[in-house]
């Protein structure tokens, strides 16, 4: 049966457990864990990886993602919802965590309205780094008000701009802090023996977030980046 098209929504979400590209000792990659994709047409998916490991780098109990896409195929709203969370990560015995989630909920309005994209319930339990632990605040005002792009560069201070003004990146977290670490901005740490340390990165663009709780750029025996809990949500009206 011939059905004419109309407005359509499309959604786009996904979830990353963790990833890595390494140059030393050995140029390889982390192949993609736990990661799940949600169609266009929205629906549900989700993965789960059980006691991974990467060598003797990284050890992990378990990574579960999921995301959601539900609304009226024409006329919306639209909503999105991406989980991601991990359970016992162990890092060159070095950075250790008891758990870390992402959690990404989305509302896209079809009258001209900025999507709202909430990220409020992110959070990272018992982060250490060579045994003292890492301490930081979320950042208030831009998890519960910083919804929309527009909103966003009113409650998340500092942040940076892309050259085309049409993205924002910062962080969930400031004042992050932890003996014997040097502090690079509000929310990045640098360990000289491992590496820089990222944490609750996110981009801001019109109708979506990418977030990443925490990034590693590795620099010393281990060389290379990891990307641990990362999660994207929203999608657009097509045409």
């Amino acid at each position: 049966m011939f059905r004419e098209q109309t407005t359509r929504f499309l959604y786009r979400a996904h979830a990353v457990g963790v990833s890595g590209t390494f140059t030393k000792p050995h140029a390889e990659f982390l192949q993609a864990q736990a990661s799940c994709s949600l169609s266009i047409d929205g629906g549900k998916v989700s993965a789960q990886v059980e006691k991974f490991h990467f060598h003797d780098m990284i050890k992990i109990d378990s990574v579960f993602t999921s995301a959601m896409g539900t609304g009226d195929r024409e006329n919306g709203p639209w909503n999105t919802v991406v989980t991601a969370t991990m359970e016992g990560l162990n890092i060159h015995h070095v950075i250790s965590s008891d758990r870390m989630v992402a959690r990404l909920a989305s509302v896209h309005v079809k009258q001209g309205k900025e999507a709202e994209v909430l990220v409020l319930g992110s959070h990272i339990e018992n982060l250490k780094v060579a045994g003292k632990t890492v301490n930081f605040r979320p950042n208030d005002d831009f998890l519960r008000e910083g919804r929309t792009l527009s909103r966003a560069t009113e409650y998340c201070k500092p942040y940076k701009k892309s050259g085309d003004g049409r993205r924002v990146y910062t962080s969930i977290f400031s004042e992050v802090s932890c003996q014997g670490l040097e502090n690079l901005n509000e929310h990045t740490l640098l360990f000289p023996e491992l590496g820089t340390i990222h944490l609750g990165e996110i981009i801001v663009s019109e109708g979506e977030r990418r977030l990443t709780m925490m990034r590693i750029e590795f620099g010393c025996a281990m060389e290379g980046n990891g990307n641990f809990i990362e999660g994207g949500a929203n999608g657009l009206e097509y045409p």
